[in-house]
């Protein structure tokens, strides 16, 4: 990827991290590498995903748990630490406002 953004003439770094996304703790540890290397994120691409060859039919259960854990909760697991590497960089008080439902 680095070399292929080389190029077409775009500047920059790539830095890959082998991250397991059903893991939080990855997730957590990439986040807090990429702000202490670079203190801030430019562009996050979350492709993350799994599938099984199977139908509805004969599927199992576990697995297709398994693929909407890492579809779904992997992208608010990812936009939360997103959102707090933000935070960090821009906000230095947060006031806290309960909310009234």
């Amino acid at each position: 990827m680095e070399q292929e953004l080389k190029e077409s003439g775009v500047s920059g770094e790539v830095c890959p991290v082998r991250c397991d996304l059903r893991r939080e703790s990855d997730i957590a540890y990439m986040f807090r590498l990429i702000r202490s290397k670079y203190g801030r994120l430019d562009v996050c691409i979350n492709n993350a995903g799994v599938l099984r060859m199977n139908s509805l039919t004969n599927g199992n259960v576990e697995e297709w748990r398994e693929m909407f854990d890492v579809r779904i909760s992997v992208d608010i697991i990812v936009e939360h630490h997103n959102y707090m590497l933000f935070y960090y960089r821009t906000a230095r008080h947060v006031k806290a406002r309960q909310s009234l439902n």
